[in-house]
């Protein structure tokens, strides 16, 4: 099963389970975060066993949002790519 910086991927039975890992921000969406997002939806659509996805947050927050400092810093760091580059 793929590893996730910011996620915690399982599977249980037929039950995929993403738990946003990002307890300290309130699991606020980086872009990191949105490729592993997206890499995790993948990997539960391409297992023929998986019937349901299910989301939860790590800590006291389910998702505060986007993580707008982590973009402000990506912008004044030079990237002006809405979502960041998807191979870092």
């Amino acid at each position: 099963m793929t590893e996730y910086p910011d996620l915690l991927y399982t599977k249980e039975h037929n039950i995929a389970v993403i738990t946003l890992n990002r307890p300290e921000v309130l699991n606020a969406f980086s872009t990191e975060m949105l490729h592993s997002w997206l890499a995790a939806l993948q990997d539960a659509k391409d297992d023929g066993d998986v019937r349901v996805v299910m989301v939860t947050g790590a800590g006291r927050g389910f998702c505060s949002g986007a993580d707008v400092k982590a973009r402000a810093a990506r912008q004044l760091a030079g990237d002006k790519t809405p979502y960041g580059d998807p191979t870092t």
